[in-house]
Formats: C-alpha cells, structure tokens, sequence
C-alpha cells in the first residue's frame, strides 16, 4: 500500500510526523528528504509496504542524478518490466523495484511519461531541475491523494492525517455536511476538512517552485467507444481476456499474493481467475 507526503512550505513543519502517521501504510521502512528552494522549505516523505524489490534498495525517496529529481511513489507499475526494457535498456539500475523505472522514465520524458505507465499510483516528484513540483494521481484515483495550499504553503499526504500532522488546520466545513449525511462521503474533490481537497484522478498538479503558484490540469481522460458493430458474444470474450490479463499483471510481486473474499461477484470473480 504504501504512503506518501510532503510540503513545501514558508513555516516549519513537521516531515516525520507526517510520516509516522501513515505507519500502517507501510510498516516495512521509511524515508523522509528535504530541501531550501527560494524562500521555502520542501520536504518529501515516505512509508514503504515492500513488495517488489524486498531490500534497502527499494527504500523511498529515490532520486535522479545529482538530487535535482526527488519522487516518492505509491502504488505499483504493472508493466514497469516492459517500459524498461523497451525505453531504459541503456539505463544502469540500482534496484529491481518500479519505483526506479518510474524515476528513470521521468528523467527521459518528463511527465509524458505518464502515458505510459499501466498501474494504480500516487506520485510527488520535486523536480528542481525543471523548478516543480508535481503530484500525481492515478487514471481512475485508486490511490488516494490529499493536499491543502493556502499561499504559496502546500502540504499533500495519502491520508488526511498526514495533512494534520504537518500543520493543517482541522476546520470542519460545516457547508459540506449535509452532503456527508445523505450521500454518506462527500461528493466531488472536497472533503469535511477546509481547504483540504483530493487530487481528481487522472489529473496533476504542478507547483511552481519560483511563484509558489500551482495548477491542476488533467493528464488522461477516457475514450469513450463508438463501435457498435460489437456482438455480445465478442464483447463478452473481450471481457474474459481483460480480466485474466489484469489478474495476471497484479500478480508480479516478491511476496505473497492473496485475495479479499467479500461473498460479491468482483472478489469471487478474481478468485476464479487466480486459481488459474
């Protein structure tokens, strides 16, 4: 599962509490990296559940050459073997972990890269280089991504809690609880915190290291099909073919693999798959 934070800030705030509150996430190790950039203050952490790449090698943040490029990363890259042999065959490689494959595409494409990646992620990467920050959310938003910015002060997290650690302020937005009361969660990107939002999926958002000014654009949206020359029959075969290969992909790991029973179609399906 893994958790991510991190702020860059014009206060002080606290990087490894914010970790430490995301413990659970990722018990296995963690790892925290800051730096001056103008008149501020950025630090990236991360609390790391080992999956791929058991050892120290895979320990969070990573960064490119000379510490320009700083990313940690939640989530996994099921083709991450694929995009390395196909575009960083010439790379040397410190780990076997997708993190890595993920730094390197970035240094190669910029955030084009993100085109390529077939997974489930939540990203930050300070990018001194390049005088960004960006964070990252997944195409469908299976991973979670929070942030708060008042000024040119941004703190962004897995989980809220991380937000609060680092000295967001836990103001309920009493606007947004009739909503919570009739819907249960609160619809859209806000949240019951103020000023605390979710990154949308399949959406970025980039930080200006120079201005302090960040906007949020999106990087995918999907394609809807036109084709109704389709038969059931076909698209029912398709269906079958889509989800072997998604089981199949999510089944690349260095540690056990296991599956969550709810007595639903969705788990009893991947079971099915799985035995195969």
């Amino acid at each position: 599962m893994c958790g991510i934070a991190g702020f860059i800030s014009t206060t002080p705030r606290d990087g490894p509490a914010m970790v430490a509150s995301l413990h659970h996430r990722g018990p296995d190790a963690s790892g925290g990296f800051g730096a001056r950039v103008a008149d501020r203050q950025a630090w990236l952490g991360h609390a790391r559940l080992s999956i791929i790449d058991l050892s120290a090698a895979g320990t969070q943040p990573m960064f490119g050459a000379g510490e320009d490029i700083a990313l940690v990363f939640n989530g996994e890259i099921y083709n991450y073997r694929e995009l390395r042999s196909r575009f960083l065959a010439d790379v040397p490689f410190h780990s076997g972990t997708d993190t890595e494959v993920l730094l390197a595409l970035y240094e190669r494409m910029g955030p084009a890269c993100l085109e390529q990646l077939n997974g489930d992620f939540a990203v930050a990467i300070l990018d001194r280089r390049a005088g960004r920050l960006l964070l990252v959310r997944d195409r469908i938003g299976v991973k979670p991504l929070y942030y708060w910015q008042a000024g040119a002060d941004l703190v962004f997290g897995s989980e809220i809690k991380a937000l609060l650690a680092g000295g967001v302020p836990a103001a309920l937005a009493t606007e947004r609880l009739q909503a919570y009361f009739v819907y249960k969660y609160v619809p859209g990107n806000d949240t019951l915190f103020r000023g605390v939002q979710r990154l949308p999926p399949g959406h970025l958002l980039e930080y200006d290291l120079a201005s302090g000014c960040s906007t949020v654009r999106r990087w995918w949206q999907p394609r809807i099909a036109t084709d109704d020359s389709w038969t059931y029959e076909a698209a029912q075969a398709r269906a079958v073919e889509l989800v072997a290969d998604a089981t199949r992909l999510r089944l690349v790991s260095d540690v056990p693999v296991g599956n969550f029973l709810s007595g639903g179609l969705d788990s009893s399906i991947i079971a099915s798959f799985l035995r195969e």
